[in-house]
């Protein structure tokens, strides 16, 4: 909520439940352009509790559009996807014409919610698109779960005098994007309806770098400006990581660019 406070714009917060039909009736009244940013991000808890995560990242949207298909007002649906709906690729960057092969549980409940979208979206029920994510990086509020905001967390742990660690040689390949960014794309998608309408994207910086490379970075970033010693240590993969994890991805934006005219403004 404190991130509000010293926003210019005309804010109605809203508390409740994204699991309550008559809430989402209550807020989807007049509404021009949804914005779904939920929930539920970590591939190990979804791991653990599978119906938990399903009760976070499908049947809210089922909710939502069950709503709008009740209304006579038709809604722009914009849904944050994650670029690992996709699972392990072979060849990069990835583009939209890639097979979707999801390798974990919050992959496959993510791609199952962006598929009830364009299920609803075919039926001429909404209007839509899913921007699949890469690493977002940038200000905002904390992440509740630890293995997302990767470089976010590295920055914090460097600035506390922590000692940051990477996982065998850390050679997989990352896409990271700036939070102002995505805030643009997801401005741009409702912006170029005609065009964006009914599809999937990839968002990313289209720049890859190893995950070995953007710690050293934030190690540079933080001594140089605050004049504090980062230590990096090297450690072995633990045996319960996800096959996920080792995946390389560079996300192939021209599709988006050329449907919208959005650019990466913020190199990292």
């Amino acid at each position: 909520m404190e991130n509000f406070t010293t926003c210019n714009a005309e804010v109605n917060t809203i508390v409740g439940s994204y699991n309550d039909e008559a809430l989402w009736k209550k807020s989807l009244d007049g509404v021009d352009i949804v914005f779904h940013l939920a929930s539920q991000t970590s591939f190990y808890k979804a791991e653990e509790d599978p119906l938990e995560d399903f009760n976070s990242n499908v049947y809210p949207m089922q909710l939502l559009l069950k709503t709008i298909s009740q209304n006579a007002k038709k809604p722009y649906v914009a849904f944050a996807g994650s670029a690992t709906q996709c699972g392990l690729t072979k060849k990069l960057p990835v583009g939209e014409s890639v097979n979707d092969n999801p390798s974990t549980t919050y992959d496959f409940h993510k791609l199952l919610a962006e598929s009830y979208l364009k299920f609803y979206i075919n039926k001429n029920l909404v209007n839509g698109a899913c921007l699949r994510l890469s690493n977002v990086y940038g200000p905002g509020p904390k992440s509740s779960n630890d293995d997302r905001g990767i470089l976010n967390s590295m920055v914090k742990k460097a600035l506390q005098k922590e000692k940051l660690t990477i996982y065998g040689t850390g050679d997989f390949i990352r896409d990271y994007i700036f939070i102002d960014d995505v805030v643009s794309a997801f401005l741009a998608c409702p912006c170029h309806l005609k065009r964006t309408n009914g599809n999937h994207y990839f968002v990313g910086s289209g720049k890859g770098y190893s995950v070995k490379e953007a710690i050293n970075m934030v190690a540079r970033v933080v001594e140089r400006i605050n004049s504090l010693k980062v230590n990096i240590t090297s450690v072995e993969p633990p045996d319960e990581l996800l096959d996920i994890e080792y995946r390389n991805f560079v996300a192939d934006n021209s599709k988006f660019k050329l449907d919208t005219g959005w650019f990466v403004s913020t190199d990292l």
